[in-house]
C-alpha cells in the first residue's frame, strides 16, 4: 500500500479480497453439493447460483441470503 493511499482505495482493495474468497467458497460450493444443491444450501434458487458462477461476480441476492 502506498503512503498516499485513500481509505477508500484501502477498503476498495480489502472489499475485492473479500469478494475473490467468497468466490472461491461459491465454488467450492458448488463443486461439493452441484448447483442446486448449492442453491438449497444458501437458500436462493439454482439460477441465480449458475448465473453468478458464469459471470464471476457475487449478486445482491447472493450477498444477502440468510443462510
Amino acid at each position: 500500500m502506498e503512503p498516499d493511499e485513500t481509505v477508500i482505495e484501502r477498503s476498495n482493495s480489502v472489499e475485492s479480497l473479500h469478494g475473490l474468497r467468497l468466490m472461491a467458497l461459491l465454488h467450492d460450493l458448488v463443486r461439493e453439493n452441484g448447483q442446486r444443491g448449492a442453491g438449497r444450501v444458501l437458500g436462493i434458487d439454482h439460477r441465480t447460483v449458475a448465473a453468478c458462477m458464469e459471470s464471476g461476480e457475487l449478486t445482491w441476492r447472493m450477498l444477502l441470503s440468510r443462510r
